[in-house]
């Protein structure tokens, strides 16, 4: 294990020379990962959290024009701010315009223990 040990890596993998779980070990990294949980997890998934996650699952196979772009953008906005409270969100893009049948989730935010800013792009099938 990292001795600079912030949280474990997504999804999970166990490592059979350490003996331990893959783990990351800086804030960003962490943050990351929470974000990445966040959008794969459908709420009423976790019994203890049934609110957590977001509900991106719900567009599977809706036509995608501005109204639901903006829906996806706006879900995922509360959903950040409601759960992941180590950052202040900038930006939620909503770019489908790579490949049919992708979104690519461009989310910009500010670190606030550090003031940095960060960003992850999350693609998302549907």
């Amino acid at each position: 294990m990292s001795s600079g040990f912030i949280g474990w890596k997504f999804p999970v993998v166990f490592n059979k020379y350490s003996r331990s779980v893959d783990v990351v070990d800086s804030l960003d990294d962490s943050i990351k990962e929470s974000l990445y949980v966040l959008l794969t997890t459908t709420p009423g998934e976790r019994l203890m959290e049934l609110e957590y996650g977001c509900n991106i699952k719900s567009i599977a196979f809706k036509p995608l024009d501005l109204n639901l772009k903006t829906y996806i953008s706006n879900n995922i906005k509360n959903t950040i701010t409601k759960w992941e409270d180590r950052i202040e969100l900038l930006n939620v893009d909503v770019d489908d315009s790579h490949i049919d049948g992708m979104l690519n989730i461009n989310i910009q935010y500010v670190i606030k223990a550090s003031s940095e800013e960060s960003s992850l792009t999350f693609n998302y099938m549907f």
